[in-house]
């Protein structure tokens, strides 16, 4: 496994993220995380590259400042609604 994967799998293993958050902020599918987190000795490996980890901690905080401010809205419509 190479750097760049670990330190994905440290990132998404930090913050909780599924695939699907991964390719939002890579701009790339899902198919395409699951061959970057796939075991480097499966057939649908993929090597993850540098700038792809790069983009994704760049844009990572402002994805979770919007994450957190969606979470407080359903609840805050949750409170209303009792």
């Amino acid at each position: 496994m190479t750097d760049h994967a670990n330190a994905l799998r440290a990132i998404v293993a930090a913050h909780g993220l599924r695939y699907r958050d991964v390719a939002e902020l890579a701009l790339v599918s899902v198919k395409c995380v699951e061959g970057w987190l796939a075991s480097p000795a499966a057939a649908s490996h993929r090597p993850v590259r540098e700038r792809d980890v790069l983009l994704i901690t760049h844009r990572l905080p402002e994805w979770l400042s919007g994450r957190g401010q969606i979470a407080a809205m359903k609840c805050d419509k949750a409170k209303t609604a009792e």
